[in-house]
């Protein structure tokens, strides 16, 4: 689990004794990072032997080399060091990132890998303060999916459902219906306010929007 602006980054979650695996993602994050912590989530699932102080390292790892391979490092990596400006390496590597949609810190880490990896020289610059500012101007994921702030929670729930053909809601209503909770457990179950949880729960078991 990770934690930024606007909460949680992802989440895992494993039931105990039982193959069932939940991946919770923060639909309020940058466009240009919620590709890295969907698949930071998946290699926890992929890989649980791995130990509790290795696994955020191999995770990550594991993330940028999916989001942005070593052969595409190693050819990227030849054409910065026709650039002897910074700057301009600078922007080479946001619009890098900007091409794969993916974040500048992605991609630099990329390239220091394989630096490392070749015994060739690395970057000696950071990347984040100019990170920030690219960030400032790629869209929220929620933004694109739904276009507004606050959408309703029917266009929240079936968005969600078409994009990411996610299970979870059929599943929390079946389970609502049968277990007689109320939107007390759906408040706790998402860490949602309880006027949210209350159009959630509404919307689950009667098909409606409570608002």
């Amino acid at each position: 689990m990770k934690k930024g602006k606007n909460g949680d980054d992802g989440l895992h979650i494993s039931l105990t004794n039982c193959p069932i695996h939940f991946i919770y993602l923060n639909l309020q994050k940058n466009n240009a990072d919620f590709k890295f912590w969907i698949l930071h989530e998946l290699a926890h699932i992929l890989t649980p032997s791995i130990d509790s102080d290795k696994k955020e390292k191999f995770a990550d790892e594991f993330a940028g080399a999916f989001l942005y391979p070593d052969s595409v490092a190693k050819e990227f990596y030849r054409t910065l060091f026709e650039y002897k400006d910074t700057g301009i390496v600078i922007n080479k590597i946001i619009a890098e990132a900007s091409s794969w949609n993916i974040s500048p810190i992605t991609v630099f880490r990329q390239l220091q890998a394989y630096a490392v990896q070749n015994s060739l020289p690395q970057l000696t610059f950071s990347i984040y303060p100019a990170c920030q500012n690219y960030i400032k101007t790629v869209k929220l994921v929620s933004d694109i999916l739904f276009n507004e702030e606050s959408p309703s929670v029917d266009k929240y729930i079936n968005q969600t459902k078409t994009y990411y053909k996610t299970q979870i809601w059929d599943v929390l209503a079946k389970y609502l219906t049968e277990s007689h909770k109320t939107a007390g457990f759906v408040q706790k179950l998402l860490n949602i306010s309880y006027s949210d949880a209350k159009g959630v729960y509404d919307y689950l078991i009667n098909g409606k929007d409570s608002a």
